[in-house]
């Protein structure tokens, strides 16, 4: 999602909470971050995330450029298939997709990405992934990738259908 808050977090300095600025706070206390944003299956993909607007486009590079731990995105081209929730019985849950006005299930990024930051292991929750370092444009939130062994980046790429994904989400 938009990463306003963790970038500031990145361009933080020491104060008088903490003697570290916030590039060393996320090194001694993350492991890895995921992140439902950007559009991967094109050089140069653009997605609302990153692109929004000037604070998310500022956010986003800032974000790929300092921090200083692992990162994988799932980006849009991943979940722009996957619906779920759309045989949700009477529950709070289906009330929420009915006024949100997806009562025939919803675009599942943000489950996805869910699920593959709980399993913690992209292989095991049926992706691929594609090493290197990201890149977004602050002029337009382009989002760019060169591949790379030992990037601190990655990707993932679907291995399965959308109905393997969805059909995870719901059982959830």
């Amino acid at each position: 999602g938009f990463l306003q808050a963790f970038s500031g977090l990145l361009s933080s300095e020491a104060d008088e909470i903490s003697d570290k600025n916030g590039i060393d706070l996320v090194k001694e206390k993350v492991n890895k971050v995921w992140v439902m944003a950007g559009k991967w299956d094109e050089d140069g993909g653009m997605e609302h995330n990153f692109c929004n607007n000037h604070r998310s486009r500022k956010a986003a590079r800032i974000f790929c450029e300092k921090c200083p731990v692992p990162v994988t995105f799932l980006g849009f081209e991943i979940g722009a298939d996957v619906i779920s929730g759309q045989h949700l019985s009477d529950s709070v849950l289906r009330d929420v997709l009915v006024d949100h006005g997806s009562e025939k299930g919803r675009y599942s990024w943000d489950p996805m990405t869910a699920v593959l930051a709980l399993t913690g292991n992209p292989e095991a929750a049926g992706y691929t992934l594609v090493k290197g370092t990201a890149s977004v444009s602050e002029a337009d939130g382009r989002n760019f990738f060169t591949e790379n062994e030992n990037g601190l980046h990655c990707f993932v790429k679907r291995r399965f259908s959308a109905e393997y994904y969805s059909d995870i989400i719901n059982s959830l």
